[in-house]
């Protein structure tokens, strides 16, 4: 156990150089095409971009990777009323890395909004398509159909709507699950209720589609996070806990971080399924 965690950590402090090759390969993709309109705002252009947007992508290397099309797009998002403004770049950093660094073509994401973090994740998709050839899809779920519309504008509007599929519902809808049945995913990331219940509900939902070689991100997994449960049960911490507690014989490796060797206080879980012949 120990020495993966120490490998874990090794690859925690490889990650900025990672994440700068990865941007400067995007860059250069990005200077050899040209620029696609860009859909119309219908967002009112007096109104001022969320205060937290221009933090948000100053600390996002994937940020310049995006192309100028997929930046106005997420420019437009910051004005929109139901932009928190409240993304995680650390998160967001650590999935486009994976994503873009693994050639990883298929992930799905439990909790869309208005399509913050569904735009990065397209992009980094896309980025790994334009190297490889390879064909890429990002399916994402939210319960909140009115702001999962918004989303769709702003991918469609980013260039990225041929690679994103919206699923309108709960991620324990059974409406959901016969969907996404016999669909499995190199990259699962949720952040959806925060509360503890439905996370293990999630997680023995989902653990299954994750790929050998895989990885399971959770946002919001920290401590501090545990208050965000809307029914005060733990939140997604205790939901871990509890999962990792019955020993999951195909988990390889998870590392939980938060501070100090985390920069965002609400923290992160990752856990990365073991290869069948890890398998004991």
């Amino acid at each position: 156990m120990l020495r993966k965690t120490f490998k874990l950590l090794n690859d925690l402090r490889r990650l900025p150089t990672l994440l700068e090759n990865v941007a400067n390969a995007a860059n250069a993709a990005s200077a050899s095409q040209a620029p696609a309109s860009f859909t119309p705002s219908v967002n009112d252009p007096n109104r001022a971009p969320n205060p937290f947007y221009r933090v948000t992508v100053s600390h996002l290397s994937a940020f310049m990777g995006l192309s100028e099309r997929a930046k106005a797009a997420l420019d437009d998002m910051s004005r929109d009323e139901g932009f928190s403004g409240n993304a995680d770049p650390s998160i967001l950093s650590l999935i486009d890395a994976l994503i873009s660094g693994n050639a990883k073509t298929r992930v799905l994401q439990l909790g869309t909004l208005v399509g913050f973090s569904t735009v990065f994740v397209a992009g980094a998709l896309q980025r790994v398509s334009n190297v490889t050839g390879s064909s890429v899809r990002l399916d994402t779920v939210d319960c909140d159909a009115p702001k999962q519309a918004r989303a769709a504008r702003y991918v469609n509007a980013a260039g990225f709507g041929d690679i994103v599929r919206f699923h309108d519902g709960f991620s324990t809808d059974q409406k959901i699950i016969d969907r996404l049945r016999d669909e499995t995913y190199d990259v699962i990331f949720i952040d959806s209720s925060h509360n503890y219940s439905q996370t293990l509900i999630e997680i023995d939902i989902y653990w299954p589609k994750v790929r050998p070689g895989g990885y399971m991100l959770f946002h919001d997994a920290g401590s501090v996070a545990a208050n965000y449960d809307p029914q005060k049960e733990g939140g997604v911490r205790k939901a871990l806990d509890e999962w990792l507690a019955k020993r999951p014989t195909d988990l390889h490796s998870h590392m939980l971080l938060e501070p100090p060797y985390w920069a965002n206080p609400c923290g992160a879980f990752w856990a990365v399924k073991a290869a069948p012949t890890a398998v004991s």
